[in-house]
């Protein structure tokens, strides 16, 4: 399997099992966060370290990551790194491009 196929392989697998997008109009409890948000959310440092080796490898620029609880989140900040890690990673089908823009996404399952 080619490098590239792994990397992407691998960033759909993390997104199938723990990425979700949020919207403005997502967000709540008294807070307006605007713009697109994709995240990762990945188990230990190991895992994130391999999450950024896979992205690097196909030219994905993400946010900083954070902690949360005992996860690690890998964000993706602006309309267009999402689009473009949506259009990148192909998650099963699950979220397509043209979903995405006209806002009928949902959480990956």
């Amino acid at each position: 399997m080619p490098p590239n196929s792994r990397a992407v392989t691998f960033l759909q697998s993390l997104f199938e099992r723990s990425g979700y997008i949020r919207t403005k109009r997502e967000t709540g409890h008294g807070t307006s966060h605007p713009g697109f948000e994709l995240r990762l959310v990945v188990r230990d440092r190991a895992e994130e370290r391999a999450a950024k080796s896979a992205m690097n490898a196909l030219g994905l620029t993400p946010g900083r990551s954070f902690p949360k609880w005992d996860r690690y989140v890998i964000p993706f900040y602006g309309r267009r790194q999402v689009e473009r890690f949506v259009e990148t990673i192909r998650p099963n089908g699950k979220l397509s491009v043209r979903t995405f823009v006209r806002g009928n996404h949902a959480r990956a399952r």
